[in-house]
């Protein structure tokens, strides 16, 4: 009728036993709750179905010695997304984690089964995995503007990388690494152009106190400057991208 009456804790060496028991039909149940947290679904038991417990008819005077259960250990992946300031495809000394960059992890056919978002110092992790083959990706529009990827633990420099996972390994170098862009800028002058050539020539000075705006590619001006005394202006600091530079003819 499936009234638990008796329990035994496995010893050191995971073995347990029920004695002095009559002939009947017996189930032999695992306590899931006191399985280690590092293992998975079970992978083995004496009458294949791997639901954590076997169904025992026991005859008189039988010792049934293969009532066994195997769980497979579980392992996990991650480490760090950074910014590979020098871009020498390593984290050095004061080169911060890039947070909140997501990052997939996905299963042998490509499925995304997990995903995670860097923390404060650019670290994540997948936990609980089962031996196999996934893949560490990281999702790209999550990534700072303009950077370059430097380094990953396979070397194919692709935003993800191909890992094979033993049971209960724990793969703590998956780590990728992006070079910030190099700051550009734009910049010239506003003229007198006196004769009207399209060139400033010498003695054709600069015309100071001019506005001069900066518009990214949607048309939203992001800057402004004004001419110096030379007729001088300049935005710097800028990341790839199609600009648009106007003066303010008023």
């Amino acid at each position: 009728v499936g009234t638990v009456i008796t329990t035994d804790v496995t010893d050191a060496t995971g073995d347990y036993g029920f004695a002095g028991l009559l002939a009947d039909d017996y189930t032999v149940r695992i306590d899931t709750s006191t399985l280690p947290a590092d293992t998975t679904t079970q992978t083995g038991d004496r009458d294949a179905t791997l639901d954590d417990e076997t169904t025992i008819t026991l005859a008189g005077g039988d010792d049934i010695t293969t009532a066994d259960f195997g769980y497979q250990p579980l392992g996990s992946i991650g480490d760090t997304v950074y910014s590979d300031v020098d871009g020498d495809g390593v984290q050095d000394a004061g080169e911060p984690g890039l947070s909140g960059v997501t990052v997939e992890l996905l299963d042998a056919v490509g499925t995304v089964i997990a995903t995670d978002t860097t923390d404060a110092s650019g670290v994540y992790g997948f936990t609980g995995l089962a031996a196999g083959d996934y893949t560490v990706r990281v999702d790209a529009s999550t990534l700072p503007a303009g950077v370059t990827q430097t380094d990953d633990r396979d070397a194919t420099l692709d935003d993800e990388t191909d890992i094979t996972l033993a049971a209960g390994e724990d793969i703590a170098d998956a780590d990728f690494g992006y070079e910030p862009p190099v700051p550009s800028s734009i910049g010239d002058a506003v003229w007198a152009d006196v004769d009207g050539d399209g060139v400033q020539e010498a003695g054709e000075r600069g015309i100071p106190g001019v506005t001069v705006e900066l518009l990214d590619g949607t048309g939203a001006v992001i800057s402004t400057d004004v001419t110096d005394g030379a007729g001088l202006y300049s935005f710097t600091g800028l990341t790839a991208g199609t600009y648009t530079v106007r003066v303010d003819t008023s």
